[in-house]
């Protein structure tokens, strides 16, 4: 209803993990394939993908640089609940965004520059959130690049809420 032509991210981990502080270091199969060994004493990583908190094995090799696996897991959850809540406060406002625009769109009283102006920003904040969101790791890869994408979005739907405010838009967000 917003007329707003969307991109969808898919699978960001590889680009959130790249700029993240571990990727000189440490490959995908280091952080989520547990290595095991053949009878025949040869090691591998097993290819069944997992996360590094649900894996003894891989939760020692944490602990290495990181300190106990117990300060690990906390840590590491203590960055989702951040990220994971902010995307809270982010999708909804960009909810009440597409809401308004698409109300605006039906009231045919915005200019198509004007509400092309509003669609840029929109599709903008849509894929800031989406990049963040459809990351699996919900900040676990680099909580920093997480928090910018939400930043980053939260104040493109501030912006397209004020060019509709300021075209007589009633906006509730």
């Amino acid at each position: 209803g917003t007329g707003t032509k969307m991109l969808k991210a898919q699978h960001p981990e590889l680009e959130t993990w790249i700029q993240g502080k571990h990727a000189s270091i440490l490959s995908c199969a280091d952080c989520h394939m547990p290595v095991r060994t053949t009878e025949s004493g040869i090691q591998y990583h097993d290819h069944h993908l997992v996360s590094p908190l649900s894996s003894e094995a891989i939760l020692n090799k944490c602990a290495e640089c990181h300190g106990s696996g117990e300060a690990i897991t906390a840590r590491v959850r203590e960055i989702q609940a951040k990220v994971t809540g902010r995307e809270t406060e982010v999708g909804n406002r960009l909810s009440a965004l597409k809401d308004t625009l698409t109300k605006a769109v039906e009231d045919g009283k915005m200019s198509g520059e004007e509400l092309d102006a509003v669609r840029k920003l929109h599709r903008e904040a849509q894929w800031f959130f989406d990049f963040d969101y459809v990351e699996n790791s919900e900040g676990a890869h680099n909580s920093s690049l997480a928090m910018r994408c939400l930043d980053t979005a939260d104040e493109k739907i501030t912006e397209a809420l004020g060019l509709l405010a300021a075209a007589g838009v009633e906006v509730s967000a």
